[in-house]
């Protein structure tokens, strides 16, 4: 996993850290830092339409994700340094096609959140047509969409869940910051 930014003046930081509050650390152990930043002036953008966004990526390695029909984690946002309530979630395959979904709601207390992946749409609005070679997922902040322009949210326990009996969660990556069972989360 990685930060990323479409211009050097939008900034992401990513980093695996163990939370401040002991309690929250001994339920969560590490977690997933995000600290974005698409607050450029207008005014410094190249033209008017300019695109403003940045984010995280998740390499899926290829992964065949066409037996899963969620993408659950949790996420929270930081409420002394601020931070979005709705952000972007995006599924790649190595055929080109690109699904997205917004998530909404976020507050300053852990939330679980469940997507089914057929609700994971193309530009178009339709469902991917490939889900067997995935290359990526991403967590976008576009300035446009986020209700805070900078801030700090928080992940953990990111993984693909399927109907299948038996079907093992297949973690969305090997750090210590995400584990591969849910977790016990109010």
């Amino acid at each position: 996993f990685g930060a990323w930014e479409l211009h050097p003046s939008y900034l992401t930081e990513v980093d695996v850290v163990k939370p401040a509050d002991e309690k929250e650390a001994e339920e969560f152990g590490n977690i997933l830092r995000i600290a974005y930043d698409v607050s450029i002036a207008d005014e410094d953008l190249p033209y008017a339409s300019y695109p403003v966004f940045n984010g995280v990526w998740f390499h899926l390695a290829d992964t065949d994700l066409s037996d899963y029909d969620t993408l659950t984690f949790y996420v929270r946002g930081d409420g002394d340094e601020g931070f979005t309530r709705r952000f972007k979630v995006e599924l790649k395959n190595n055929e080109g096609e690109i699904g997205k979904i917004y998530v909404n709601d976020i507050g300053n207390s852990w939330r679980r959140i469940e997507i089914p992946m057929a609700m994971i749409k193309t530009a178009v609005s339709k469902q991917m047509k490939s889900m067997k070679s995935m290359k990526e997922m991403t967590v976008v902040f576009e300035k446009e969409e986020v209700t805070n322009k900078k801030g700090v949210i928080y992940l953990d326990n990111i993984y693909f869940s399927g109907p299948k009996e038996g079907i093992k969660n297949v973690p969305v990556t090997q750090t210590p910051a995400v584990k591969s069972e849910p977790a016990k989360k109010q």
